[in-house]
Order: structure tokens, then C-alpha cells, then sequence
């Protein structure tokens, strides 16, 4: 059972919780088509702190906490003010049970590191467990909703499957914090991981070597294919993302600047997944993209909407693993 420890990133859990986690996301999944979830926080406060609009993630954490009985209260984020954000938690912390934080989209304004250093120091300033919806480095619940999906469609045996994680191209500037965690989960669920990119927007190369001995230890594989049309070939999954350049991300967006990444990222407009394109991967390939998505851009409409698309599954899965997430986080009983 886990109490007060927070989930920031995949690669600090053992995959034992994380199996844990997804096997109680199955079950309240399963609770809910039938009527009868658990209360696992009734009559308990949670505080979301986040920057931008986080639409998504406000609906899924949202959903999540009303379907296990407890309420959330929503706070939003003027700037990235590290000390006032500490503060806030803090305050947070004292009031509620739990915090959950998204940051994702402000933090790639910054040098890489300030928005994922912003929600460790939380973590370490309160007595409640954080749950982290994304900063620049790490999105686990994206991730580990991405790995149910993947096991609800592939079935629970994923180890020798063949995941590609690709850079599509997309007008909006995204951090790579899914990304990476996507890698370091299929990684140690001894995936076959092929990382596609064109140059320039190369991840970080620590993670990308934990994702690498990750691949050795438990006997899957992991490299990166610079050629787009070859990295497809025999996919069985494919993850369409899009994520700033390296320089964007070194520097932070404000000081990079946003005509900038455009003039760079323009340069791969042709990045763009077709039905011709899919013709190269499995016939049954899944596919998970983002939600909401730039139409036309970095895939065609026909794949958007396609039957392959498994996005509104992930998105719908999404609420489930915040819901495990925490119950476990927040269990002071077995659950």
C-alpha cells in the first residue's frame, strides 16, 4: 500500500506499483460502468494548482475525484512564481489531502527543469502527496493511462511490441514531458521503442539513457530512427506528439522566442502522418494522439477519426488512472 508518496514521474515508482495503480484503475473503471465505485475520498478536499487554461487535465482530475466521493477545488496559477507557488501549496496542504499539479504548458516558458524543480520542492514542503499532471520533464499519468490503453487493446502482454513515439508537426509548442515518461514506462515493460524526430529536437539525453539500461534490464529495446517513413514500418503502437526543440527548450520559450521555434519547426511541416503513411505500420495499429489536437496538422482528419484512433479511449482512461492514483496516494486502509 502506498501513503504520502507522491507520483511526479514513472521512472521513481517500482513497475510493481505502477502495476498496482494501473490494476486499480481496471477495477474502478469497471466499478463505474456497474454503479458501486468505492468512496476512496469521501468527505476529503484536493487542490489542483495550475497554469493556462489545462483543460484536459481539469476534466479529467475533475471526474476523478466526484466518481471517489471527495471534492477538488481548482486554483489558478497567475505565473510560475516558485516561491508563491510553494506558498500556495503549502496552504493547500494544510487544508486538503492532496495536490495535484499542472504546470506543463507555462513550465516550457522557462529553462528546462524550473517548472518539474517547482513541483518537487511542493512535494518536499507539505505533508500531502502531490500528484504531477505534467511539467517540462515528466507527465506519469498521461504515460501510465497511455500503457492501460495500450494493454486494453494489445492485451496484458506488451513485451516484444512494437512502439513508435514519434514527432508529428504541430503550430502549438509543447513540452516533452509525456514523451519522455511514455519512453521510460514502454521501456520497462520490455517494449520494442523506436523514438522518431527530426534534427533539432532531440529529448533529454539522461532520461534517454535510463530508457536505454531500462530496455536492457527487463529485455526490450529502445532507439531513435531520424527517417520518419522507416521508424512506421511494423509499428503495432504509435504515439503521435509534438514537443519544442532542443535549443526552445535549453532556453525557455521567453527567451528562445516563439517566431523562432516557428521558423524551426516549419521546417518539418512534412512530418505529417497520412493514410498512405499508416499503410507501413501493423494493419491493427494503435494509435494515441493528444485531445484536443490541432486539426490537419500532424495527422490527416481520416487518422484523427479513424477507427485506429484510440485517443477518446486514452483521454476516458485518463480519468481512471488520476483516480487510482489517488486512492493510493491518500489510502489510509488497504484498497
Amino acid at each position: 500500500m502506498l501513503k504520502r508518496k507522491s507520483l511526479i514521474s514513472t521512472r521513481e515508482w517500482e513497475i510493481e506499483d505502477i502495476e498496482l495503480l494501473i490494476s486499480l484503475a481496471k477495477d474502478i473503471k469497471k466499478w463505474r460502468y456497474a454503479g458501486n465505485v468505492p468512496k476512496f475520498l469521501k468527505d476529503r478536499s484536493l487542490f489542483m494548482l495550475y497554469c493556462n487554461e489545462a483543460i484536459r487535465a481539469r476534466i479529467c482530475v475533475g471526474a476523478a475525484v466526484d466518481i471517489l466521493g471527495g471534492r477538488v477545488h481548482f486554483i489558478n496559477l497567475p505565473t510560475l512564481d516558485e516561491e508563491r507557488i510553494v506558498d500556495i501549496a503549502r496552504i493547500c496542504g494544510k487544508a486538503g489531502s492532496a495536490i495535484v499539479m499542472e504546470l506543463s504548458e507555462e513550465a516550457i516558458k522557462h529553462p528546462y527543469g524550473f517548472g518539474n524543480s517547482v513541483v518537487r520542492r511542493c512535494a518536499e514542503r507539505i505533508d500531502v502527496p502531490v500528484l504531477n499532471l505534467g511539467d517540462e520533464k515528466f507527465n506519469p499519468v498521461q504515460a501510465i493511462s497511455d500503457m492501460l490503453t495500450i494493454k486494453e487493446k494489445l492485451g496484458d502482454d506488451v513485451r516484444g511490441k512494437k512502439c513508435v513515439i514519434t514527432w508529428i508537426y504541430s503550430d502549438e509548442v509543447r513540452s516533452r514531458g509525456a514523451v519522455q515518461d511514455d519512453i521510460l514506462i514502454a521501456t520497462r515493460y520490455a517494449m520494442d521503442v523506436i523514438l522518431a524526430f527530426p534534427p533539432g529536437f532531440e529529448l533529454d539525453e539522461d532520461l534517454m539513457l535510463k530508457a536505454k539500461e531500462s530496455a536492457d534490464e527487463y529485455g526490450g529495446s529502445f532507439k531513435v530512427e531520424r527517417d520518419f517513413k522507416q521508424a512506421l514500418i511494423g509499428a503495432q503502437v504509435l504515439i503521435l506528439r509534438s514537443w519544442a526543440s532542443k535549443e526552445c527548450v535549453k532556453l525557455g520559450l521567453n527567451k528562445f522566442g516563439g517566431d523562432r521555434e516557428v521558423e524551426v519547426r516549419d521546417k518539418y511541416i512534412d512530418w505529417l502522418l497520412t493514410p498512405d503513411l499508416m499503410d507501413l505500420a501493423d494493419r491493427n495499429v494503435v494509435v494515441i494522439h493528444d485531445l484536443p489536437i490541432s486539426r490537419g496538422k500532424g495527422a490527416t482528419m481520416a487518422i484523427i477519426n479513424g477507427p485506429l484512433s484510440v485517443a477518446l479511449d486514452q483521454v476516458e482512461n485518463s480519468v481512471y488512472v488520476s483516480a487510482a492514483a489517488l486512492a493510493l496516494l491518500t489510502a489510509d486502509r488497504q484498497v
